[in-house]
């Protein structure tokens, strides 16, 4: 079985580094964002500053500067691993990389690439795609050969990058970064 102490690691690594943790990029939809905790993540799920480890009743610019990393990696296993059942994925490889494109793009749309991915690999029957996981979703994703699986899902992140790059051009400046992400974790398919 796949463990969220295997995963955290590559989520981090994707989120920051010890000396480029927080960032307020303005074109960046989430704003401020503290090892990959946005604040319009930190708000739709109702997290108060207390939740993040905050000595104070109230967000203010510049406050998650303040947020450890221990703090958001706690988060990440319960509002991500813990709730949407990565660790049902017995691939560590699979199961990280949806990890990472849930925290990236959100949970359902991480569910709808894995189940199209699924579908792409020839599911049987196919998988109805409505970003949900649940028994059968993680049934058929385990079924598939886990290489073939991260490769589909993968190319399902890389296309999903370049449809918003597609819609709003100001957001290419991320390309290099985001399909870095996307190509995490996919072995090349072997020539034939």
């Amino acid at each position: 079985m796949s463990t969220f102490e295997a995963a955290i690691p590559v989520i981090m690594a994707h989120e920051g580094t010890p000396t480029n943790f927080w960032v307020d990029d303005p074109a960046d939809p989430g704003g401020e964002t503290v090892w990959g905790w946005s604040m319009l993540t930190i708000k739709r799920l109702g997290l108060t500053p207390y939740d993040l480890g905050l000595q104070q009743s109230q967000f203010t610019p510049g406050c998650l500067k303040k947020v450890t990393k221990a703090v958001c990696e706690s988060l990440y296993k319960k509002y991500f691993w813990n709730q949407w059942g990565y660790g049902n994925v017995v691939d560590q490889t699979a199961a990280t990389k949806m990890m990472d494109s849930a925290v990236n793009m959100g949970p359902k749309r991480c569910a709808e690439f894995a189940q199209r991915a699924c579908n792409t690999l020839g599911a049987t029957p196919p998988l109805s795609v409505d970003g949900s996981l649940g028994a059968k979703s993680y049934a058929a994703i385990n079924a598939c050969d886990p290489e073939d699986f991260v490769r589909a899902f993968g190319d399902e992140m890389a296309a999903y990058y370049e449809r918003i790059i597609i819609k709003n051009p100001a957001l290419a400046k991320f390309r290099k970064t985001w399909l870095r992400r996307s190509t995490w974790g996919v072995v090349p398919k072997a020539e034939s």
